[in-house]
């Protein structure tokens, strides 16, 4: 079985943009339950009940890396 070819120049992993190149924008996402929890994308800390995620690239950060992002 062949899969079919991209018709687009764009990467197939768009889900989340280079935070290089990105001004990030964050805002506060936070958990209602002890279910969903993150770890931060940058330092892996966590589970956290809430999380910084910036608006643009989808970047989840904790709070002391929200500055060095």
């Amino acid at each position: 079985m062949r899969l079919a070819e991209p018709t687009s120049d764009e990467p197939h992993h768009t889900t989340m943009a280079a935070p290089a190149s990105c001004e990030h924008n964050f805002k506060v996402i936070k958990s209602d339950t002890n279910i969903v929890q993150w770890n931060c994308n940058l330092c892996h800390s966590g589970p956290h009940p809430f999380i910084y995620e910036c608006q643009n690239c989808k970047l989840k950060t904790c709070r002391p890396c929200t500055a060095k992002a």
